[in-house]
């Protein structure tokens, strides 16, 4: 799991890149985003 959470905070530190403001937002995404990865893999 630490390999897919990896990959979402990657793929999350270039959504944080355009506006500081979403930072906030997309920190939750990834505690969801890791819940669907663990049930697809």
């Amino acid at each position: 799991m630490s390999q897919v959470e990896k990959d979402i905070w990657s793929r999350t530190a270039i959504e944080i890149k355009p506006g500081p403001s979403k930072c906030v937002k997309v920190q939750r995404k990834p505690a969801l985003v890791s819940g669907s990865d663990g049930i697809n893999k």
